[in-house]
């Protein structure tokens, strides 16, 4: 709940404090100015209310002028050097506004670490240069995955592009180059092709420019592209409070916010599991400033952070009500478990309490544990990867992309509850195809305002501009010993650079801008044939 620290100073410098409850079980980290903008009338409104409750929601409008800028930055990335298709050397030239170009500003050596090119970060031969541009815009905030989905976008143009150039495959090429992403080469190696068998790479992938299956004399060419991405996602840190009551009832309280991504039900899988229970049967008590501190929803940190204070906590309790219920057993507290909703010895379930009996040994006091992370033992790791591969269908005389199918192969570690994993790529996909192709901001040049603020003007992805989208979690051996590790930014992080990679191999032309909009598809095909030919 640290976030809103901020508002809460700013509050407290026109009402008296004392006493207030903030209840934040749904908003996450969207930084001090958005909750300027969104509590500090709230808590004015309530001390003039008498301190009864208040409820505030920000509409899209006054959302986007909290803070305008989304990080938008033009790269050129060369590939110079390639032998039998191996990439040896890059150079990266960049320029950048927003919060890239902020802390470039401040500190030009930190080039490398901004994701520019996390895919390549163990060639030997590098050279970046970077340039920030300040502008007279409002100043960024994080959207989903900072940095990265422009970073991949051009490093994957780039390499599609040398691809294009020595007449290989895709595929293949970046298959021959997984050296370069260090740690996580086993992970992509693993992945590429289950992707291209859900999408039929092999079967259905085509030169640059030949349009696929269509005629050439019809106006509509297909093509397929492919991307690869990485994330950190270490958890956060976190503290809760697990109770263990004397019927029988258990309950989790911390501070984190649940922004629907199924945080409250990884908390519940947690808790459950570690006492032997079904979800239905514990309680989550999240988004209370009144509870335990724990970190803001936000930078694929929320699961990992949580999932393992919630586990430390937990096993605490238990240890505590293994060790009131053994000598009702006969037993020592090390041979006892909490399985199948019952206490029982081990290896003989035959001695063996309840639940509910169990915890009625306790008295009228309940069990009071406390958890954080980090802690003891290692429960979560950091850096994930994914692979995915788009196929689209482009109208060269409209300049028209539609999506037509898009797979992502993700992997999070232990995945605590594959239904709403999933559901995270699915809505980093979505939310990937809509930047791709429609999302843009557009900027007055005289007051530097964005003029698109409400969703007349600017353009999302609707329910039939998606496509069929299919999701395959990596899990098993070498992943789930790991222990969780975030997901909300992956995911969106690929998709503009594989479209853009099908598009291009579609039409034959690379289109260097996102979004790739009808009127950029066509600009694109005209200087390519003013050139004399596909560029």
């Amino acid at each position: 709940m640290g976030a809103i620290a901020i508002p809460l100073g700013v509050a407290a410098l026109l009402v008296p404090m004392a006493g207030a409850l903030v209840f934040t079980e749904s908003l996450g980290q969207h930084g001090p100015l958005l909750w300027l903008v969104a509590l500090v009338p709230a808590f004015l409104l309530a001390y003039y209310r008498g301190w009864r409750g208040v409820a505030t929601a920000l509409a899209f409008g006054m959302a986007v002028l909290s803070f305008t800028q989304v990080f938008a930055t033009w790269m050129g990335l060369g590939v110079p050097d390639l032998l039998l298709g191996v990439v040896v050397a890059y150079v990266a030239i960049a320029l950048g506004i927003g919060w890239l170009a902020e802390r470039l500003h401040r500190d030009r050596d930190t080039v490398e670490d901004m994701a520019f090119t996390d895919i390549l970060t163990h060639l030997p031969n590098r050279r970046h240069a970077h340039t920030s541009v300040p502008t007279h815009v409002a100043g960024a905030r994080a959207w989903r995955a900072p940095n990265h989905p422009q970073a991949c976008f051009i490093t994957m143009a780039a390499l599609d592009d040398a691809a294009a150039a020595l007449g290989m495959d895709p595929l293949a090429f970046f298959e021959r180059n997984l050296a370069a992403t260090g740690r996580l080469e086993p992970i992509y190696r693993q992945e590429l092709p289950i992707a291209a068998e859900m999408i039929g790479w092999r079967e259905r992938w085509h030169p640059r420019g030949e349009g696929g299956p269509s005629s050439d004399r019809s106006p509509v060419k297909r093509g397929l592209g492919l991307s690869l991405h990485t994330w950190g996602g270490r958890g956060h840190r976190s503290s809760c409070e697990v109770r263990v009551h004397p019927d029988g009832g258990v309950e989790a309280k911390l501070g984190s916010q649940d922004l629907g991504t199924g945080t409250r039900t990884v908390i519940a899988i947690v808790l459950a599991e570690t006492f032997g229970l079904g979800v239905g049967d514990v309680t989550v008590r999240i988004g209370d400033s009144s509870y335990p501190p724990s970190g803001g929803s936000g930078g694929s940190t929320t699961v990992g952070g949580v999932s393992a204070s919630t586990r430390r906590a937990a096993q605490n309790a238990l240890e505590e009500l293994l060790a009131r219920v053994a000598p009702h057993l006969e037993a020592e507290p090390a041979e006892l478990e909490a399985a199948g909703g019952a206490i029982r010895v081990q290896g003989d379930p035959t001695r063996s309490l309840p639940w509910r009996e169990a915890t009625a040994k306790l008295g009228v006091q309940p069990i009071v544990a406390m958890g954080a992370n980090p802690g003891e033992g290692e429960l979560t790791d950091s850096g994930v990867g994914g692979v995915q591969m788009a196929e689209v269908a482009v109208d060269v005389e409209t300049g028209i992309v539609r999506m037509e199918r898009m797979v992502a192969v993700q992997d999070c570690g232990l995945v605590m509850d594959l239904e709403t994993a999933e559901s995270q790529v699915y809505g980093g996909l979505i939310m990937g195809i809509s930047y791709a192709l429609y999302e843009e901001k557009v900027m007055d040049p005289v007051t530097g305002r964005l003029l698109a603020t409400d969703f007349e003007s600017y353009k999302i992805a609707g329910y039939g501009d998606v496509g069929r989208l299919e999701v395959r979690m990596i899990t098993g051996p070498g992943h789930d010993e790991r222990g969780p590790i975030g997901l909300g930014e992956p995911p969106v992080i690929s998709p503009g650079a594989a479209i853009s990679n099908a598009v291009a191999n579609a039409i034959g032309v690379r289109v260097p801008y996102l979004p790739l909009t009808p009127r950029r598809v066509l600009d694109a095909l005209e200087a390519a044939a003013a050139k004399g030919g596909a560029a």
